[in-house]
């Protein structure tokens, strides 16, 4: 049972103090209430968040080119309430989830300000650079208001700034074609609650996972732009990798586990073939992704797991399909999805089994009158109603005797089907 309100409010202000120099500012406010109902509790959760965003952006002209530069500042700040209390969902006569005493209560305090800048340069009419610079400062803070004592786990985390610069080429072959190729630099922040030990206290030793990212790929279009191809290579070699590790029922902790590669390659395809009076369009598309993702440097527990396949990553994933138009009004959709095996344990001695589903949709759509629009469709997801992992679980341990739960269950066959009836005003 999952129960989830959700707003977000924000206003927004554009002023041009001259054609080419003009200010973007932004503020927001989001409110985010869910309940998630668990055999091992019951989680209530509230989040809170501020921000602000303020955007220059000017046009220069250096070297006798026209360029355009922009610079400005973002501050983010959230409030985050969680509390858990026990499921006696087995004392509720088959009833479903009945919630019993408190077990956990905090709070946490959550912030990160970023300054940022960006220059792009038209060295000709094809060919052009885009060089950009991010400063990032986050700090977390814990504050437990459930457990006294030793037991208590507030503390906080305040992260020294980090730099992230960035470089992109571009070369466009006209008609919306272009090579590109990128460099750059990134972060992420290990998340607060789990930068606690298997004892509760803050590890004052767990650092940001980095990476640097190399990749050069195309948007390419063939036959009279009826053939489309999108291509991606990339390599990202990251430091002080985090991932994820349970130590409890409901425990998990995060820890670094020093280096790994992430090689890959990412396709898109699609055709459009049109009958001669065009009332028929039958659009095949393709998408398809390589990844090859190793630990090159890794020791936990005196095991070595270096050379090892990354954890919670499929090698192959395939998506295909048909999309039909008849008669203008009339569609079909008709979609293939295939994911590979996944290693589960960083020792890659637990694997998911690989999965094919096959969704198809129908359904009608017309304008009425100038104003009104009808819809109608109908669907089915999982045709042959495959058993497969919807998520999967990585480095998970088992409990009270219970084997470990690696996966998180597929949807079998189900149905679905609309009636829609828009007004534009």
């Amino acid at each position: 049972m999952k129960q989830t309100t959700e707003t977000l409010l924000g206003v927004s202000l554009n002023h041009e103090f001259s054609a080419r120099f003009k200010n973007t500012t932004s503020i927001f406010y989001s409110y985010l209430d869910k309940t998630e109902a668990r055999p091992f509790g019951i989680l209530e959760e509230i989040t809170k968040g501020f921000g602000f965003r303020i955007l220059f952006s000017a046009g220069l002209t250096l070297f006798e080119k026209n360029a355009d530069f922009s610079f400005g500042a973002e501050l983010y700040k959230d409030e985050y309430d969680w509390d858990e209390f026990e499921n006696l969902y087995q004392e509720n006569n088959g009833n479903g989830s009945l919630k019993g005493d408190q077990f956990a209560r905090n709070k946490e305090f959550r912030g990160q300000w970023n300054v940022f800048s960006s220059l792009q340069y038209p060295f000709s009419d094809a060919f052009s650079a885009q060089l950009g610079l991010n400063l990032n400062k986050t700090a977390f803070d814990l504050q437990d208001r459930f457990n006294i004592g030793n037991s208590n786990n507030s503390g906080s985390r305040d992260f020294d700034p980090i730099l992230l610069p960035s470089l992109t080429l571009n070369y466009s072959l006209g008609n919306n074609q272009e090579l590109y190729a990128n460099i750059s630099r990134g972060f992420t922040n290990p998340s607060l609650e789990r930068t606690l030990t298997p004892e509760g206290i803050i590890n004052p030793d767990i650092k940001q996972e980095t990476g640097t990212n190399y990749e050069i790929g195309g948007n390419l279009l063939f036959d009279q732009n009826r053939l489309r191809i999108n291509l991606t290579l990339y390599q990202m070699n990251i430091n002080n990798l985090l991932i994820r590790e349970q130590v409890g029922d409901d425990q998990f902790i995060e820890k670094n586990a020093g280096s790994s590669k992430h090689q890959g390659l990412e396709l898109g395809m699609d055709y459009t073939f049109s009958s001669p009076t065009s009332k028929i369009q039958v659009n095949p598309f393709v998408n398809y992704n390589l990844n090859h993702h190793k630990f090159t440097n890794f020791v936990d527990n005196n095991m070595d797991y270096s050379g090892n396949e990354l954890t919670g990553v499929p090698k192959h994933r395939l998506t295909m399909g048909l999309q039909n138009r008849f008669f203008t009004h009339y569609y079909f959709n008709l979609i293939y999805q295939h994911v590979g095996s996944i290693p589960l344990t960083d020792a890659n001695d637990a694997y998911s089994d690989a999965f094919n589903l096959v969704n198809f949709r129908a359904g009608y759509r017309k304008k009425l009158t100038p104003k009104f629009t009808l819809g109608v469709n109908f669907g089915v997801n999982n045709v042959f109603d495959t058993p497969y992992a919807r998520s999967v679980l990585i480095n998970t341990q088992g409990f009270g005797g219970a084997e470990p739960r690696y996966y998180y269950p597929g949807d079998g066959r189900n149905y679905y089907g609309g009636l829609n009836l828009a007004y534009a005003l």
